[in-house]
């Protein structure tokens, strides 16, 4: 987990529980950890970001109190090894 302050909010950047680890409590836990460091550290938001596919993720941090605030869109465009090839794609 790795997180992030920002603009009057903790986001948690990335929250991953290996498979095999899912369903112990950990994910809880450390969620517990963030909100805990938010809180003293003065913040009143903590905000994550979760894949749209991720239908179990959402309804797991749902439970625990996080409410969908937005979607968004991720872009990315490879890039050839000259820049102008890759502007005329």
């Amino acid at each position: 987990m790795r997180l992030i302050a920002s603009d009057g909010y903790a986001e948690v950047a990335a929250l991953v529980v290996h498979a095999e680890y899912q369903r112990r409590g950990i994910g809880k836990l450390l969620l517990g950890w963030a909100g805990d460091w938010a809180t003293a550290s003065g913040y009143v938001r903590l905000r994550l970001r979760s894949g749209v596919h991720r239908e179990k993720a959402h309804l797991f941090y749902e439970a625990l109190g996080f409410e969908k605030s937005r979607a968004s869109f991720a872009f990315e465009r490879h890039l050839g090894q000259n820049r102008s090839e890759a502007v005329h794609e």
